[in-house]
C-alpha cells in the first residue's frame, strides 16, 4: 500500500463507536463518497511528477544553501538532507511513472547510478550506521556534482502545460 492508499484507506474508516471516550475535541466523521472520490483525486495530482519534482529541487537547494553552500568542509550527516532529494530528482527522471521511495538504500539500488557514485554514498551510509555523529570533513566532489546536476535538471524541467490549476478547480469537499 503507498501512501496515498494509506491515508485514503484512513479516511474512509469507519466512525469510532460514540460509546468510546474520544481523547481529542475533534469530531471525526466519515467522508461521502463524492469527497473521498475528490481527496483521492487531488492526492495523486499533487504527489506524482512535477509537483514532487520541483519540491525536491526546492528542498535540495535550500538545504544546499543552508547546510553547503560555499564551505569546503561539510557535516557529512548534512550531506543526507541533501543527497535524498537529489536521489528522488534522479529517480523521477529515471522512473517518471513511479513515486520515489522513502527509504534510501531502495532510492539507490533500484536506479542506474554510477558504481563510484553508489560507493561513496554507501560509506557515508555505514558511517552513518555505526555513530550518531559522522563528523566534518571535506565535501565529496563526486556527491557535489551529482547533486547540482540533478538541481540543474530538475530546474530546467518546464512545468506541465496541460497540468490542472487546484485552486482554480471546482472541489466541493
Amino acid at each position: 500500500m503507498d501512501r496515498v492508499e494509506a491515508v485514503i484507506a484512513r479516511l474512509d474508516a469507519p466512525a469510532r463507536s460514540s460509546n468510546v471516550p474520544r481523547r481529542c475535541s475533534v469530531e471525526i466523521t466519515r467522508l461521502s463518497n463524492a469527497s473521498l472520490s475528490a481527496t483521492r483525486s487531488s492526492a495523486v495530482k499533487t504527489t506524482y511528477g512535477e509537483p514532487c519534482l520541483h519540491h525536491y529541487r526546492n528542498l535540495a537547494q535550500k538545504q544546499w544553501d543552508k547546510h553547503v553552500g560555499e564551505s569546503q568542509e561539510v557535516s557529512f550527516k548534512t550531506y543526507f538532507y541533501i543527497l535524498r532529494p537529489a536521489l528522488a530528482i534522479s529517480w523521477i527522471r529515471q522512473i517518471p511513472d513511479t513515486p520515489p521511495p522513502m527509504n534510501l538504500y531502495d532510492l539507490v539500488k533500484d536506479q542506474d547510478l554510477s558504481p563510484n557514485l553508489v560507493g561513496h554514498i554507501d560509506r557515508l551510509l555505514v558511517s552513518k550506521s555505526k555513530t550518531k555523529e559522522m563528523g566534518r570533513g571535506q565535501r565529496i566532489a563526486i556527491i557535489d556534482d551529482f547533486i547540482h546536476d540533478q538541481m540543474a535538471w530538475a530546474t530546467v524541467v518546464k512545468k506541465n502545460e496541460d497540468g490542472h490549476d487546484l485552486m482554480a478547480e471546482d472541489n466541493n469537499c
